[in-house]
């Protein structure tokens, strides 16, 4: 099966643990990348690399919201590893 190559902002909250609305600060503070698209319904679309490579702030975390685990490098670098290693 393909890996999704971008993700709606409902999605991205789901796989970070966060709500949508969440995702969507992140984005207009500029700590998360995403482009708007027309495509896709006039929704924000947020590319997997810059997802997987995104920290749920210590703020979320601790105001309940389900806690997303931190990125180190090291997973990063398995997560990037296993990601174009895989058969298409």
């Amino acid at each position: 099966m393909p890996r999704k190559k971008t993700y709606t902002l409902q999605e991205a909250g789901r796989k970070l643990g966060i709500s949508r609305s969440a995702v969507y600060e992140a984005i207009r503070s500029g700590r998360l990348k995403a482009h708007y698209t027309v495509i896709r319904l006039r929704s924000w679309a947020i590319d997997a690399l810059d997802l997987r490579a995104y920290e749920v702030s210590a703020p979320h975390q601790s105001a309940g919201k389900k806690t997303a685990h931190r990125l180190t490098v090291k997973h990063l670098v398995t997560i990037l590893q296993s990601y174009y290693t895989q058969p298409a």
